[in-house]
C-alpha cells in the first residue's frame, strides 16, 4: 500500500520546546519530508522560533502565535 505524503505538518511548541536543539532535531526532520511545516508557538516567541529555524536551516512555511485563556484559544 502506497503512503500518501502529508499536505502539511503542524508542530505545537511551548516556551520550553523552542530551542536550537528542537529546531535541529525535529523541525529539520519535519521540513525534510517535503510538506510545508507550520509552527504554533506561544505569544511573544515567534521571533525566537524564526531565529532558530534560520540558524539551523529548518524550512518553516508559517509561524503562528497562540495565547490561552480560561475560555478560549487566540491565534495570531
Amino acid at each position: 500500500m502506497d503512503a500518501t505524503p502529508p499536505l502539511w505538518i503542524a508542530e505545537v511548541e511551548t516556551e520550553d520546546t523552542i530551542t536550537e536543539e528542537e529546531a535541529r532535531k525535529r523541525w529539520q526532520d519535519f521540513s525534510a519530508l517535503g510538506a510545508p511545516l507550520i509552527l504554533f508557538v506561544p505569544k511573544g516567541y515567534k521571533a525566537l522560533a524564526r531565529f532558530y529555524a534560520m540558524r539551523t536551516g529548518a524550512s518553516i512555511a508559517s509561524i503562528f502565535e497562540y495565547a490561552l485563556s480560561t475560555k478560549e484559544l487566540e491565534l495570531t
